[in-house]
């Protein structure tokens, strides 16, 4: 994908190269990890979903159900991912 966008100056030029790793993770391409833990990973995956969401290409919804559902069983704090994914749902839906 990267070598694509580098060949065609139009994508190159509208492309933030930075954003392809986070955002192809949306697609259920690797585990989602961030540095400060699962509840992290998940509220900065549901921004991504939200910001970069498109319908001719839709970001698998079951990869955030998924790691909001490993927040809340594995992370420690529960209640903390419970009142996020809770926040994350109000904008996305049910998750």
């Amino acid at each position: 994908m990267l070598a694509l966008i580098r060949r065609k100056p139009t994508l190159a030029e509208r492309t933030k190269l930075e954003l392809l790793e986070p955002l192809s993770q949306l697609y259920g391409n690797g585990g989602l990890v961030a540095p400060g833990g699962v509840l992290e990973a998940a509220n900065q995956a549901s921004i991504q979903f939200a910001r970069y969401y498109h319908h001719s290409a839709p970001f698998d919804r079951e990869v955030l159900a998924d790691l909001w559902s490993r927040c809340e069983t594995d992370s420690g704090l529960p209640r903390r991912c419970r009142r996020a994914r809770a926040r994350a749902e109000r904008t996305l839906g049910k998750l």
